[in-house]
């Protein structure tokens, strides 16, 4: 009987295991999108009219490096990215690719 009493417990622990990690998994990418919302959030009123309407139809579908690439794009200056959105000026090259994902949904 001890020997199917730890074998069941050994048999339970990865599947909790596996439910904490999971678990865990779950509030560190809610974590990750709760924060980038957070950011979107700006000073200007008339960049944060461009940027959450954004995350509000596409960030559910951003891959992990397009996340990276928004959450960098954040790092950067409120007037900097306004003109990019703008297309008053050129980004960066590492960030043209989300400036324009940006822009493409405003015009759809």
């Amino acid at each position: 009987m001890h020997s199917t009493l730890n074998a069941v417990t050994v048999e339970t622990m990865p599947s909790d295991a596996d439910d904490v990690s999971t678990s865990q998994a779950k509030l560190t990418a809610q974590a990750l999108l709760a924060r980038v919302r957070w950011r979107s959030r700006r000073g200007a009123l008339e960049l944060e009219l461009l940027l959450l309407p954004f995350l509000q139809t596409q960030l559910a579908l951003l891959d992990d490096q397009a996340l990276q690439d928004y959450s960098r794009l954040l790092d950067c200056e409120d007037w900097d990215i306004f003109d990019w959105l703008q297309r008053r000026s050129a980004p960066p090259p590492d960030l043209a690719a989300i400036v324009n994902r940006i822009g493409l949904s405003r015009e759809q």
